[in-house]
């Protein structure tokens, strides 16, 4: 790797020379994290270059989109195992590029789900970090994916778990479900991790001692808005898609 470093700097093409420094700081992480860490500062820059010189419009961008993407995508994956608050400042320092094959609300939720991994890794040393992380999301957008979070909470950090699913769910009960999937997801999603108090008594002893996700009337009403939601869906005429 030490004879090979000259060259990968010397590769012209952006993606070829980014995918270089991403495998070489791969195999180096474990015996020199500092030489590591430096192609993947490289990789960083490099992405960060490319997405401020493409011009969307180009019949190039529709070709490479792709791959593109997948280097972003390759960093934040790599990082979020080892380094995932620098993952994070990644991850919002470079917007995902226009699709140009126009699933943009598709992109909306993965961003989120990628977040919401990323706190999930930061929760094994930072727990209220992780906390704050699942607010953010909250206040801008729904994931799916933070029922993880409140998973993963629930069994170490019992109190914090109960703060998210409360602000959760008082925020689901004023939501559209038919018109988020996000947010029906995480209804459900909620539902299962919450559970009915009365259910759950017989079969854990000491549940009573635990705090609950939601009190009985928080998943009453929750319960009743999906139900009430799903009886008055009404189906699309014939021949068209409803999601």
């Amino acid at each position: 790797l030490g004879e090979v470093e000259l060259l990968i700097t010397e590769l012209r093409v952006p993606q070829t020379r980014i995918m270089a420094q991403l495998q070489a700081a791969q195999m180096l992480w474990e015996a020199d994290e500092k030489r590591a860490v430096k192609y993947m500062n490289d990789a960083m820059a490099g992405v960060k270059e490319l997405f401020a010189s493409i011009d969307p419009n180009s019949k190039e961008y529709f070709k490479n989109y792709h791959s593109i993407a997948y280097l972003r995508y390759s960093i934040i994956q790599m990082l979020m195992q080892r380094q995932p608050e620098l993952a994070l400042g990644f991850l919002r320092s470079t917007p995902p590029l226009p699709d140009p094959y126009g699933n943009q609300p598709d992109q909306a939720s993965q961003e989120a789900s990628l977040e919401t991994e990323i706190a999930n890794q930061i929760l094994k040393t930072d727990p209220k970090r992780t906390l704050e992380l699942a607010r953010e999301t909250l206040k801008t957008r729904y994931s799916a994916n933070l029922s993880s979070v409140l998973a993963n909470l629930k069994p170490k950090y019992p109190e914090m778990a109960v703060e998210l699913a409360n602000e959760i769910a008082t925020k689901l009960l004023s939501e559209k479900l038919l018109t988020n999937n996000q947010a029906s997801s995480l209804l459900i999603n909620l539902l299962h991790l919450a559970e009915s108090p009365r259910r759950n008594q017989s079969s854990e002893p000491d549940n009573s001692r635990r705090p609950r996700l939601l009190s009985e009337q928080q998943y009453r009403d929750l319960l009743q808005k999906a139900l009430s939601e799903a009886l008055a869906y009404k189906a699309p005429p014939p021949n068209s898609y409803s999601p």
